[in-house]
């Protein structure tokens, strides 16, 4: 029996044991069942946490790669979703399915290969010392220079080429947004990143970041599109861009 289970238990018997003394009525007696409940559900929360967090922990250091992809497809990939179905629903045409998978293989490519890759060079070159010096230079390499040079120009290619674009297209629209993606990738990825570098455990650094990705594609989405959202949906012709085109997933 673990801890929070003794405790309702606990909790269930005071008016046993107390009840000939100090005479609890039925609606005291119901109140400590209550609170009995939530104290056990609270705990029983917290112990599958725990072994989401162990499980999750275990499978990442046996397939790093595999499990940070797929973890990040399905957070990015969903919170894609999320934004399409509230604050860019388009009643008219749906879903836009093909955005969604552009973001998904990128998420699944970047985050669980090179990403994964740098999270393990960034321990062997600087250390795993729990050190603020270390967690910030970390954090200056990930958000300085791999984002810029790295991560926006993969997300352009690689989400670009599934939607149709033309590589000059691609190109012309990475010179046009390259600035405002990287400047809003510093301000929101650099406490993030210093968060994660110093207190988070390598196993689980992508699922930390997956989750601050969901948080940044909602509010992106959302400041992107905001003025497009009064004003009537002209279709663009095929192949050219339209004022969505920067909701993108960062980190």
């Amino acid at each position: 029996m673990v801890w929070h289970q003794r405790f309702a238990k606990q909790m269930r018997s005071l008016y046993v044991r107390f009840g000939s003394s100090y005479a609890l009525s039925s609606t005291q007696r119901q109140q400590i069942d209550k609170s009995a409940n939530v104290v056990d559900m609270l705990g029983a929360a917290r112990s599958a946490c725990m072994r989401f967090g162990s499980t999750y922990a275990s499978l990442s250091m046996r397939w790093p790669h595999l499990v940070a992809g797929g973890t990040a497809a399905t957070i990015i990939g969903a919170a894609d979703l999320a934004c399409q179905s509230t604050l860019q629903r388009d009643s008219a045409r749906g879903t836009d399915w093909v955005r969604t998978l552009g973001v998904t293989v990128f998420a699944a490519w970047h985050y669980g290969v090179p990403t994964r890759m740098l999270y393990f060079w960034y321990d062997r070159f600087f250390g795993v010392a729990p050190l603020f010096s270390t967690a910030f230079k970390k954090m200056l390499v990930d958000v300085y220079i791999h984002s810029p040079l790295l991560l926006i120009p993969s997300y352009y290619a690689i989400t670009g080429t599934i939607k149709g674009q033309t590589t000059d297209q691609i190109a012309r629209q990475l010179r046009a947004e390259w600035f405002t993606a990287s400047f809003g990738t510093v301000l929101y990825w650099t406490p993030l990143c210093m968060i994660n570098f110093y207190f988070v455990p390598q196993h689980s650094r992508i699922l930390f970041v997956s989750a601050g990705l969901y948080v940044y594609n909602t509010w992106l989405s959302w400041l992107s599109n905001k003025q497009r959202n009064l004003e009537i949906v002209i279709e663009a012709p095929k192949g050219v861009d339209n004022q969505n085109a920067f909701h993108v997933q960062l980190g």
